[in-house]
């Protein structure tokens, strides 16, 4: 835990609060917003977000692991999960500003 943060984390996360404000937590901008403030938070804010996801069931099965271990979410696994079409996941994806940015195209490791 002794990752140093990021400066502009703080400034990002400030222009968060006033998207909210401004357009609703809900709003594109503000789920634009939020991403880039998550990526720049250290290592283990991350972890904790994603363990904490996991267990209230926010995030579907992993369907594969990166070769450097990160987990890997299929469309299909993601559409079936939160009861969507697989359509609408890749067009929520194309809604992001930086959504290409999740989409992997490296060697996946399927789980058996």
């Amino acid at each position: 835990m002794n990752e140093p943060i990021n400066p502009a984390l703080f400034t990002e996360f400030d222009k968060l609060k006033s998207i909210v404000e401004k357009h609703g937590e809900d709003s594109d901008q503000a789920i634009n917003q939020f991403m880039k403030v998550f990526e720049l938070s250290p290592e283990y804010i991350k972890q904790e977000a994603h363990a904490k996801a996991k267990e209230l069931d926010l995030l579907p099965p992993t369907s594969g692991y990166s070769d450097d271990g990160e987990p890997l979410y299929s469309v299909a696994d993601v559409a079936n999960h939160f009861g969507v079409s697989e359509s609408e996941v890749i067009a929520q994806l194309g809604n992001l500003e930086y959504g290409s940015d999740y989409i992997y195209h490296g060697n996946i490791n399927r789980i058996q």
